[in-house]
């Protein structure tokens, strides 16, 4: 097995591998084993030293061993969730027999199929983004252009007011066509997240119909970031909660690393929360409530999460939630880089 700088190269994958010698004990076990299989007291000797599970993949190895043959087992249940094991003999030079047991995560493979279409997803959003404010600034300054003129040629003060309506949403408009349209080169400066919470929890913690919490880890160091377009993020997941009726709040940061996965990328994120107790996300909706358009406020605009979106990937980060009624989280996710001034 190859060594680099001390450490195997299936260290850095993100299936669990264990070879087990032909006396069934423990030859080698991975990071991402470990995290799939879960804590245990000490440096483990054999595979039962994993509790349950390990007991159940030992089984597996002894018919291995005993037929010679590979073994699979289908989704079966860890404390991180369901994997499928695939255990292939690995004969002796003196006709003993060794087992290698792969470890894939459902979870992780599912996650990592989703993080693709998201970035697929972001990328063409990004696009139409982008096109719809160019194609909309034009007509709309000419809109407010010509709104402006008719108020000038008007003596009547209804016709006035008329006027000043069109000018005043054809700012709103392309306002918000800047506000959604996030541009790539979101300039990023050593920022505390806190700062960003704490301005959210300022705008929010007058509205006497929801009761906001917070909930800090000091220790988080600064980061490279945008500090208005994280207040934004946070701001339209506040609002959001809002809109679907949420009695509490929690704002709520972490350091976090994002699941058995972390084998691959150990880097810790850093985790701007947002939960709430509201109905929580539609079951029909599934993760679509992360497309564009789409929403489940009748009178939203299906936009709010995909600006978060949008602002979490410009920080090299994406958003991720989690729903269930009475308890929503929806987390962003950013790289943790402490700025060195």
């Amino acid at each position: 097995m190859t060594q680099q700088n001390g450490r195997s190269a299936t260290d850095d994958l993100t299936v669990g591998i264990l070879r087990v010698d032909p006396t069934r004990r423990l030859a080698y076990c991975n990071a991402a084993a470990r995290a799939l299989l879960g804590p245990v007291s000490g440096r483990p000797a054999f595979v039962v030293d994993f509790g349950p599970a390990g007991s159940r993949i030992d089984e597996l190895v002894e018919r291995a061993q005993q037929d010679r043959s590979p073994v699979v087992e289908r989704e079966m249940e860890l404390p991180s969730g369901l994997v499928d094991l695939v255990l292939s003999p690995e004969p002796t030079a003196d006709g003993d027999c060794g087992i290698l047991v792969e470890i894939i995560s459902l979870r992780w493979h599912a996650s990592a199929w989703a993080e693709r279409q998201a970035a697929s997803l972001q990328a063409a959003l990004q696009q139409m983004l982008r096109g719809l404010a160019h194609e909309l600034k034009n007509p709309l300054g000419g809109l407010r252009g010509a709104a402006q003129l008719l108020k000038r040629r008007v003596s009547d003060p209804e016709l006035e007011d008329f006027c000043r309506v069109i000018v005043r949403e054809a700012d709103r408009l392309a306002e918000l066509v800047d506000r959604y349209a996030v541009e790539a080169d979101m300039q990023r400066v050593p920022v505390n997240v806190h700062a960003a919470m704490e301005r959210v929890y300022q705008l929010v913690s007058g509205n006497d119909e929801v009761t906001v919490l917070r909930d800090y880890d000091p220790s988080i160091p600064e980061i490279d970031a945008n500090l208005d377009g994280l207040i934004q993020a946070v701001l339209n997941l506040v609002n959001n909660a809002v809109e679907a009726g949420a009695g509490r709040i929690v704002l709520k940061t972490r350091i976090r690393r994002r699941g058995p996965e972390i084998a691959m990328d150990p880097a810790p994120f850093v985790a701007l929360e947002v939960l709430d107790d509201g109905p929580g996300v539609d079951p029909a909706l599934g993760t679509s409530i992360l497309y564009p358009m789409v929403t489940g406020h009748a009178s939203g605009s299906g936009l709010g999460l995909t600006v978060v979106q949008a602002i979490a990937a410009r920080h090299g980060g994406r958003l991720d939630f989690d729903s269930r009624p009475g308890k929503t989280a929806f987390t962003i996710y950013l790289p943790l880089e402490p700025s060195h001034g």
